[in-house]
């Protein structure tokens, strides 16, 4: 690069350097100048050359002078000795010192035209080497989209690039993949920023100081690329751009392959859930080559934000090396489009009461290979959604691993975020059973006998002693014949035959749904046994 220490130690120069603070600074042109405020024609980052600079008379202007041009952003102060002054003048040495400006001593013997000659050659030099460093960067970002995973690729070529680190934050909130190199992480406050800024849709943004760069741009989708280094040449800011529009192709047609993934995922899923294991086996041979269900298979059900559930769908897929058939379910249509076959309204699911996110509810069904339960319930767990696993089954039949791990997803609480079924199925028929609908319908079957508390008793008495008249007078203390008129009674409020096995469970079920009944059911059928 054409810096002022390049410049000072070029061998075909003989320049003296007199004070040089800042001799990393670019030198973008050489300027020839004897007045005392050539500001006006200057554009900044120049090297000035001059054999008096305007011959101010007295410390106070020669402070002034450098001053100007220090505002001015020359880069350095060439000041030429000879017959005219045999020395640089003591007082522009000491006002260089006090404002930082660099200052050199041209010899006598140095043309001012051979110093610009060589500048321009540098500075052509530096052009073609800028432009050779970013055909290379060009290409090794061209060769990233090919990698097997080309958004982490692109990542760590721009970040060696630019000597620096670089990363992806998506629309969530949370860093996709990231390049580092040169022990350069993005630190927090830059972090800071990007949380400051995305939510305002800004394109770009960057911070500039003396001792990094960080440049934020925008790739689409709610997404953004970070990056953070040192300082960034022309060619550098250049290859950067050209990495964030690959970055965005890339994303695009990365999110458009896992979409087309899903889609294939929830046919197979489908035809699977409907004992089509012939059909299922084709269209995961289309994703992963050829494919064979496993004769054993169990189901995950899963609850949460749709952008989880992509997320673990993915996660799994990765971590048990094996195309999954599975379905994501979501109730909001605006999240269906393009996305027919992997979204439904079969679960019509809604956020909890206490989150403030917008991000759609959904749910997620996969059959996964019996054997990798443990694997997809460690799996489940790190994510932290509330899912249920299902019961083994044969693979022809996944419907019923899909059915018992819905049920078993429902017994999940984010105090025990896994249920397997088989740590459910041996409680019962009725905690299998959904306890908000089971408890309107036994209210509703029971309400008839609210106003008449010894026909609810003698109706639990009935069931406990499974339809006993003696064993029933007995434990009522009444006559046999009041216990056969309170039947007909219960009979004809509730609108069945208790002597029909079906009424018996209905009442059964009914009363074991309601706790005072459930504790009535248990003290006589004690009673009943001594």
């Amino acid at each position: 690069m054409a810096t002022l220490a390049n410049v000072l130690h070029n061998p075909e120069l003989h320049l003296v350097p007199l004070w040089n603070p800042h001799a990393d600074l670019s030198v973008r042109w050489g300027a020839v100048s004897d007045l005392e405020n050539p500001t006006p024609f200057l554009e900044g980052g120049e090297l000035l050359m001059t054999t008096s600079a305007g011959n101010p008379r007295t410390p106070a202007a020669w402070k002034n002078y450098v001053s100007r041009l220090k505002k001015a952003g020359v880069a350095a102060l060439a000041f030429a000795v000879g017959e005219w002054r045999t020395e640089v003048p003591s007082e522009l040495i000491a006002a260089a010192r006090e404002s930082d400006m660099n200052l050199i001593e041209v010899p006598e013997d140095e043309r001012f035209v051979h110093i610009s000659q060589v500048l321009a050659r540098m500075l052509e030099d530096e052009s073609n080497a800028a432009t050779q460093h970013l055909q290379r960067a060009q290409r090794s970002l061209i060769a990233a989209t090919s990698r097997l995973e080309p958004t982490t690729a692109l990542l760590g070529a721009l970040a060696r690039i630019i000597d620096g680190a670089v990363m992806l934050y998506v629309g969530d909130a949370r860093i996709h993949a990231a390049g580092i190199t040169s022990a350069r992480p993005v630190p927090d406050f830059v972090i800071a920023q990007l949380k400051k800024q995305h939510p305002r849709g800004e394109r770009s943004w960057a911070i500039i100081e003396p001792e990094f760069t960080a440049i934020g741009m925008s790739v689409g989708a709610g997404e953004v690329l970070v990056a953070y280094t040192k300082s960034l040449s022309q060619w550098q800011r250049a290859a950067l751009s050209d990495g964030a529009i690959l970055l965005e192709s890339v994303r695009a047609l990365e999110n458009q392959q896992r979409e087309n993934r899903r889609n294939l995922y929830a046919r197979a899923f489908e035809r699977l859930n409907d004992g089509d294991v012939f059909s299922c086996r084709a269209i995961l041979s289309v994703i992963d080559g050829e494919y064979t269900v496993p004769e054993k298979v169990s189901a995950l059900h899963a609850r949460g934000y749709h952008r989880a559930l992509v997320d673990l769908g993915e996660e799994l897929v990765r971590r048990l090396h094996t195309p999954l058939p599975e379905k994501i379910h979501s109730p909001h249509a605006e999240h269906t489009a393009g996305h027919s076959a992997a979204f439904s309204q079969e679960t019509p699911l809604l956020p909890p009461t206490h989150s403030t996110t917008t991000e759609p509810f959904s749910s997620l069904d996969v059959v996964i290979p019996a054997k990798s339960v443990p694997l997809a319930c460690a799996v489940v767990n790190e994510s932290g959604i509330l899912a249920g696993f299902g019961t083994v089954s044969a693979g022809k039949s996944a419907h019923t691993a899909v059915m018992t791990a819905r049920i078993a997803a429902e017994k999940a609480h984010p105090d025990r975020t896994v249920v397997m079924w088989n740590e459910i199925s041996g409680e019962g028929l009725l905690p299998l059973l959904n306890n908000e609908r089971l408890s309107a319908w036994a209210e509703a079957f029971l309400a008839p006998l609210e106003q008449h508390p010894e026909l609810a008793q003698a109706l639990a008495v009935f069931i406990s002693t499974n339809g006993n008249r003696g064993a029933m007078a007995a434990i009522l203390g009444v006559h046999r014949n009041t216990v056969t008129t309170r039947i007909s009674h219960i009979e004809r409020l509730l609108h069945r035959n208790l002597a029909d096995p079906a009424s018996r469970v209905e009442a059964w079920v009914a009363l074991r749904s309601q706790a005072g009944f459930a504790d009535s059911i248990r003290e006589f059928g004690s009673l009943s046994a001594m």
